[in-house]
């Protein structure tokens, strides 16, 4: 019916597979970009209700990102993100997770270190609330602190002496 449907591959001038896209009656469902050397770039699906998914990985062929959001239609560019967010490091090491919701930091997002736990940070409704900062050299301590919505610090402490994983009940 004059609408794209299947899957359209696009080509460099090396002959190398840069993008595999997939429609259906008319809408793009899906699309797959590559390296050079063949490994995946981006990976983005469309849920049909104008969010897509993305995962993004380094030219190793390791994972560096994966959310899930609201695009300008026209340019593509982000609007909105919209569900979890997370990111690794070259090695695969996890080291930011949290979520969004309707384009705004909502809950914990964790930072870490390789495997340490280097600080967590409370969000409502984009506004940061509280951070904690895990400081796992000696002398070990935490410093915690709460906001105000406004953005000014509520309060300010420095735990002391803290030792075992980088992260107790406080």
């Amino acid at each position: 019916n004059g609408k794209e449907n299947g899957t359209c591959l696009t080509y460099d001038e090396e002959g190398r597979l840069d993008k595999r896209e997939q429609w259906n009656n008319g809408k793009k469902t899906g699309i797959e970009e590559f390296y050079d050397n063949g490994k995946p770039h981006r990976v983005s699906k469309n849920e049909g209700t104008g969010k897509s998914c993305i995962t993004e990985f380094y030219d190793t062929g390791v994972k560096s990102g994966e959310w899930c959001g609201f695009q300008d239609s026209y340019w593509g560019w982000w609007v909105k993100r919209d569900g979890p967010y997370k990111l690794w490091d070259q090695n695969g090491e996890l080291y930011v997770q949290g979520n969004y919701v309707d384009g705004q930091e909502e809950g914990l997002f964790t930072y870490h270190t390789g495997k340490l736990l280097e600080r967590e940070q409370t969000y409502e409704k984009g506004r940061l609330m509280k951070s904690v900062e895990y400081h796992n050299d000696p002398p070990q301590h935490r410093m915690v602190r709460e906001y105000f919505p406004d953005g000014s610090v509520k309060t300010e402490s420095r735990l002391e002496g803290l030792k075992g994983d980088g992260k107790k009940m406080i």
